[in-house]
């Protein structure tokens, strides 16, 4: 009995067995021997065409040999790889910009080369704004001043106004004063 149950394990179900098995526990496999040859590959031409795909200060990180490539680990040639990917997006985002016009730190205060078509409209784009900028500051304070006067008109017109109010009271108020003064004075001669 335990010979039919070995026949029938070995023919069924020993070489999927087998397979997880490698697969579990590390064994070379299809997968990682493509991903690593693919890392490989990415690694070597990284290598050879260093000094146009990064910046020279970057170059010299991406100096393997085919030696140093096939003693990493598939985990650090992954990791090597995003690194110089990373740097390679830098770099061309930097050129760009470079033939945009933009400066860098080490020569920014050199002089501009003249500037092309793109350029010339966004500097026009900015006089634009700064004359527009300029107008309304001037009419904000145009404004401001026309407030500033109509306040001060109005407080000297309020001003002259309550004065004028004043002395017709105090001249009325006096002429009560005479009369009733008068008459008391009348009043006891009597």
């Amino acid at each position: 009995m335990t010979y039919l149950f070995k026949q029938i394990w070995n023919t069924l179900f020993q070489q999927l067995w087998d397979t997880r098995n490698h697969i579990l526990h590390n064994t070379p496999n299809c997968y990682r021997t493509a991903e690593s040859n693919n890392l490989d590959s990415k690694l070597l031409w990284y290598s050879e065409n260093r000094y146009r795909l990064f910046t020279h200060g970057d170059a010299d990180l991406a100096d393997f040999d085919r030696e140093k490539i096939e003693h990493m680990g598939r985990k650090l040639k992954r990791k090597w790889v995003q690194h110089l990917d990373r740097l390679h997006k830098v770099f061309t985002l930097e050129s760009k910009n470079l033939k945009e016009g933009q400066r860098t730190l080490t020569n920014i205060q050199r002089t501009r080369r003249p500037p092309n078509q793109r350029s010339k409209a966004r500097a026009k784009s900015r006089r634009q704004q700064r004359d527009q900028l300029a107008m309304a500051r001037r009419k904000s304070k145009q404004s401001q001043l026309q407030v500033t006067i109509t306040k001060q008109v109005t407080t000297t017109i309020q001003d002259r106004e309550e004065q004028r109010i004043k002395d017709r009271n105090k001249k009325f108020s006096d002429k009560k004063e005479k009369k009733k003064i008068i008459p008391r004075v009348k009043s006891r001669n009597t």
